[in-house]
Formats: C-alpha cells, sequence, structure tokens
C-alpha cells in the first residue's frame, strides 16, 4: 500500500496527539507530548507529500522514494525509535484522552513494523493511488500543493524532478514482484494502462501537468509568468512524458504477460496473511472477513428497510 495513502487510525492518532499536548499537567504526560511532536516533525520529513496534503508546506519541494528498499528499512528503525520512546512514558499520568492517543500511538507503531513484513512496495502503482496520480493531482493546479507564489511553483518542480527516479525504482520492484509472485491482477494491469497512456502528451500544453500554469497569478511580474512557463514546458517534455512513457511501456511489454489471473490479496504469497494484516490495520480489530462481510449485509438490509419506510410515508411510488 502506498503510504502515501495516508491510514485513517494515523490521522487520527496525530490529531489526538496534538491535542494532548495542550492538555498535558506534569512531567510523564508532557513527555509524551513531546514525543508525539517530535514524531510528527520527522514523520513529515520522512513523507513530505504527505506533509503537503496535512497542510504542512515546508516540504513541497520534496518527494520521498517511499518504495526503495534502503528507505523501508530507515522506516522501521525510525517506528522502532518512537516504541522505545514509548516504554518510558508513565500512563498512569495521562488523562483519559492522553490515553486513547498513547493507545493509538503504540498500535500505529506496531502494525506499521509488522507491516513491512510484506513487500507491498513490488506492486507500487495500481488503478486507485500511487506517486502517478498523486503527482498529477498536484500538478493540475487543483490539489492540495499550493500555486499562490513564485516559490509554490518552483517547489513543485523540485519535486516533480524525482519522478524519473521514482519510476526507475519501481520499475526496478516490479520486476522483484514478477519474480517473487506479488504483482497486479491483471484486470487491474488493464485500468493502469490508459491512466498512464493519458499522460502522454503529443502538446505538453495538453498536460495535466500545465494546468498549474493557467493558473498562474495575475499578481506574478512577466518576467516570473514567463520563466515558469518555459521551465513547466520543459519539465513535461523532459520529466513527465518520458516517465510515464517508460513506465507504460513496461506494463504493456513486460508487466502485462507476467500479471496474474487470479484477483484478490489472498493469491499472493503469504496473501491470506496479509489478508489478515489488512484487517487489522483499517478496522483496528481481529474481526475475520466474513463478519466483516456479514455486517455490512446487514447494515445495507436495514438501511434498506428504513429507506423503504421513508419512501412508504411520503408516498413515493418510484423505484
Amino acid at each position: 500500500m502506498y503510504l502515501m495513502k495516508r491510514s485513517i487510525v494515523l490521522l487520527a492518532c496525530l490529531c489526538s496527539l496534538y491535542a494532548c499536548k495542550n492538555t498535558s499537567n506534569n512531567n510523564k504526560a508532557q513527555q509524551f507530548s513531546d514525543i508525539a511532536s517530535k514524531y510528527w516533525e520527522e514523520r513529515m520529513q520522512l513523507f513530505p507529500m504527505e506533509a503537503t496534503s496535512n497542510g504542512d508546506y515546508r516540504y513541497n519541494d520534496k518527494m520521498t522514494i517511499t518504495i526503495a528498499g534502503n528507505f523501508r528499512d530507515s522506516l522501521k528503525r525510525f517506528y522502532q525509535k518512537y516504541i522505545g520512546m514509548l516504554v518510558e512514558v508513565d500512563t498512569n499520568k495521562l488523562n483519559v484522552d492522553e490515553q486513547v492517543s498513547f493507545r493509538l500511538f503504540k498500535y500505529e507503531m506496531n502494525m506499521s513494523i509488522e507491516g513491512l513484513k510484506y513487500p507491498t512496495h513490488y506492486m507500487p502503482i495500481n488503478q486507485f493511488w500511487a506517486p502517478t496520480i498523486d503527482l498529477a493531482q498536484l500538478g493540475s493546479g487543483q490539489g492540495n500543493q499550493p500555486f499562490k507564489t513564485v516559490k509554490d511553483y518552483d517547489d513543485f518542480l523540485k519535486r516533480l524532478s524525482v519522478l524519473p527516479a521514482w519510476a526507475d525504482t519501481a520499475i526496478f520492484n516490479m520486476r522483484k514482484g514478477i519474480e517473487t509472485g506479488w504483482v497486479l491482477p491483471k484486470t487491474l494491469v488493464v485500468k493502469v494502462l490508459p491512466q498512464l497512456k493519458s499522460m502522454i502528451v503529443k502538446d505538453a500544453k495538453e498536460s495535466i501537468f500545465y494546468g498549474a500554469i493557467k493558473l498562474i497569478p495575475d499578481s506574478f511580474t512577466l518576467a516570473d509568468k514567463q520563466r515558469l512557463t518555459a521551465e513547466y514546458l520543459k519539465a513535461i517534455d523532459s520529466v513527465v512524458i518520458p516517465s510515464y512513457g517508460k513506465l507504460y511501456d513496461f506494463f504493456e511489454k513486460e508487466y502485462m504477460p507476467k500479471s496474474r489471473s487470479t484477483s484478490g490479496i489472498s493469491f499472493l504469497p503469504n496473501g491470506m496473511e496479509y489478508y489478515q494484516y489488512c484487517i487489522r490495520y483499517w478496522t483496528t480489530t481481529g474481526i475475520s472477513a466474513d463478519s466483516i462481510f456479514n455486517i455490512g449485509q446487514q447494515e445495507v438490509n436495514r438501511l434498506q428497510t428504513e429507506m423503504t419506510k421513508v419512501k412508504d410515508q411520503v408516498g413515493y411510488k418510484g423505484n
């Protein structure tokens, strides 16, 4: 999973951790608050695109290659460090909200370390999330990346410059995935292909990455407008199109023939184990997949019954 997929659990945890900073009334509670603050600061540096999405614009010019093996090693040490810090916290000195935050924080660290056992970085692109999608959304000028100042525009150019290295790493990883069986189902590969192809345009001005230039503020000087326009056109031609082109060719010619006919995580090597991990990660429970499905079915039936009651009450005769 792309971390740059932001966990609901993690965001809830971080928000509550920041909240507890203002409620700590003793040294032990303050210690936990300090740990939370340090974690936030360090995490934003490790995941600069996540920082941008959270409104922290200090690292808007950076893009970490989170799928790199050495980064994943660093990430494991990062989580282990903070688990070690939590040992020093006296939870008896924390108030109720802080104790909830503490448990969430510890849960997130342990689950994140466990998740690193699975080579999800061998499948760095899917039809729902990947930097190839995120960067396009940001570059359109309609996403979380701000384009209000000249620095904003320069920041994104620097961030975008990492794309070729990310693409090379992704291809390297996917070849490892082919060797080990960690590959996407063919039914998903066919959905990724048009997404990549749509980024390979003949005219750079037709690129979604040119969207930010279309929104360039009138307050910019003519010189800045001309420079940025030229640099964005150059980046699209020399960075964006070649990177997406390389990924598209790889997917079509090399990855597609090796993709699997099966669907679902459970068909990956150790897939059922990973599936159970995903359930625990996203639901924070040990409930089985079948139980979750049954709960969903029950809720659908309950909602349909309630909707039918309302339909009858207002005399609506349609579907």
